[in-house]
């Protein structure tokens, strides 16, 4: 933000401030405690820092000056975490009653916050023809960076009674500060 001094004295710039989920980083404010002479300006900025998804109205940038105070209305939109990941992973087929070669899931998360992952869920209606690799699991309970990603391996292991089309989701909930999600990922396979 830019404060121009439109008047004829100088302006003494007192701690500019902004109320959660709002905030003036000190290392981007070239106003606090500085004097703007006139027909001068300074800047600052202002990050958003929402901790639920809402849209956030009635926030403040105050900017104490010569005894007076200039305020400007604030405004953001917490928008809700989504994951990056497969829709669908197609395994090779195998015989019932043996295992194939695990696959390599990565699931992303594009967003400028961490989340930490929940255990992996696999569901109805076949979750029993697939198995997440022991130790090559790297996102059940991990903290995911921002833009950064996990990788975990399964494989299609169909039971002895399986037959036709397998599938089961391989979902994950997950949270960031207050909130929540969750990605599936869908598995499928046909014995042969």
């Amino acid at each position: 933000m830019t404060v121009i001094n439109k008047g004829k004295a100088a302006a003494q710039i007192g701690q500019v401030s902004a109320a959660d989920p709002f905030c003036v980083p000190n290392a981007h404010d070239k106003c606090s405690s500085h004097t703007v002479n006139p027909g001068k300006s300074c800047s600052f900025e202002v990050e958003f820092s929402p901790v639920t998804v809402a849209d956030v109205t009635g926030g403040m940038a105050d900017i104490p000056n010569n005894g007076a105070s200039a305020q400007v209305l604030l405004e953001g939109n917490g928008i809700a975490v989504k994951l990056s990941a497969p829709k669908k992973v197609t395994f090779p087929s195998v015989k019932a009653n043996s295992t194939g070669k695990p696959v390599k899931i990565s699931i992303s998360n594009p967003s400028t916050v961490p989340v930490t992952m929940q255990t992996a869920q696999l569901g109805a209606p076949n979750a029993g023809s697939f198995t997440i690799v022991n130790g090559a699991d790297h996102c059940s309970g991990q903290i995911i960076a921002a833009k950064k990603k996990c990788q975990l391996e399964a494989e299609f292991s169909p039971p002895m009674a399986a037959s036709g089309a397998q599938s089961s989701p391989l979902s994950f909930g997950f949270t960031y500060g207050s909130n929540n999600g969750s990605v599936s990922i869908g598995l499928a396979g046909t014995p042969n």
